[in-house]
């Protein structure tokens, strides 16, 4: 039972994040209607400052560290019920975090306003407080990822990998207008190539591709097998359940050929095979998304930057937007009032 609570516990904060969707195709309007920043490489996690302390929890839900931190209610001196919810990307090798998005300041909740505002609210509130130095109140540093308007020259100076301070592991694109939604968004697209990303292919040991790609799916009590977003990739029959002891309701590995187009145009997993049982600290499956921008990675036939500079040069013009990418703090957008969040409901549960 205490298992099954702790692993229930973790899949909660899990479901905290908003996760990219992989971009297998290029968005009409991304010229226009999208941000695009330099994703760091290193660890997704949950940040949570709350009543003197913060912790931050990786993808798994796991506990990543426990710290003083200069947020708002993060450290002894300030113990007041005023949490800060980050979305961010620890990067151990110079001990910082990556802040990709904001959820809540000061116990002011913008779950419910725009990419724009949040993105904006990254900048200037990270300015108001010292969290760029390490002290006995700030373990660790902190610092928000640049962000670009998704126009040609903004592309550009997102894919400089060399200017940003840190290893990159591909571009986050987020639509200017959506809201912080918890889970898998078609609003948020991730993107890699060789140049941004040392490990555009999933592999075990980051250099050698296999024949045979591999991926994490949930294996539910009738033996569907499914995705993130709840699509059913495969099926396993009662006999093999049993012959190969696989247990229902979890995480397991999947070898497959790649992902091929049927005659009415849908996608499916070409000779999807159980490989093993998942690693313990997954709680969430591969999203499909992902599946089939490895298997267009292995066949080279990922949208690749050219691509991606000519829509962002179409739409752009189509939308007479030709304004010179900046960063957040350049200029403030009208401020909205943020309606809370879903996501609110971690910090009430982080001391419990």
């Amino acid at each position: 039972k205490k298992q099954a609570y702790l692993r229930q516990r973790r899949e909660f904060f899990a479901r905290q994040l908003m996760y990219p969707e992989w971009m297998t195709d290029i968005p009409g309007d991304l010229g226009s209607n999208w941000y695009v920043l330099p994703r760091p490489e290193g660890i997704r996690c949950l940040v949570i400052s709350s009543r003197g302390k913060t912790i931050s929890r990786k993808r798994s839900g796991t506990i990543l560290h426990n710290f003083s931190s200069s947020l708002p209610s993060g450290n002894n001196r300030q113990r007041q019920p005023a949490p800060c919810v980050l979305d961010c990307i620890y990067h151990p090798q110079n001990h910082t975090y990556y802040v990709l998005d904001l959820m809540c300041w000061s116990g002011y909740a913008v779950y419910d306003s725009t990419t724009e505002f949040r993105h904006f609210w990254v900048h200037s509130k990270l300015s108001e407080v010292p969290i760029h130095r390490l002290s006995d109140e700030n373990r660790f540093k902190f610092a928000p990822v640049p962000r670009f308007s998704a126009t040609v020259k903004g592309l550009k100076a997102a894919y400089a990998s060399d200017s940003h301070g840190f290893q990159m592991d591909g571009l986050l694109f987020v639509n200017k207008h959506t809201h912080y939604e918890l889970g898998l968004s078609p609003l948020c697209l991730v993107w890699k190539d060789a140049k941004t990303s040392r490990f555009m292919v999933d592999t075990s040991d980051g250099k050698s591709v296999s024949q045979r790609q591999t991926s994490t799916l949930y294996v539910k009590e009738d033996g569907s097998v499914m995705s993130l977003e709840g699509l059913q990739v495969g099926s396993l029959s009662e006999e093999i359940m049993q012959q190969a002891k696989i247990k229902a309701n979890a995480m397991h590995k999947f070898s497959l050929e790649g992902v091929e187009v049927s005659g009415d145009g849908k996608e499916h997993p070409r000779g999807l095979t159980y490989h093993a049982i998942g690693s313990q600290a997954r709680v969430l499956p591969d999203s499909w998304s992902k599946v089939v921008f490895q298997s267009m990675a292995r066949k080279n036939t990922t949208p690749n930057i050219t691509d991606i500079a000519k829509r962002c040069a179409i739409s752009a013009n189509s939308n007479n937007d030709n304004a010179e990418s900046r960063s957040s703090a350049s200029s403030k957008p009208e401020v909205e009032r943020g309606q809370g969040g879903p996501g609110l409901v971690a910090v009430e549960m982080m001391d419990s």
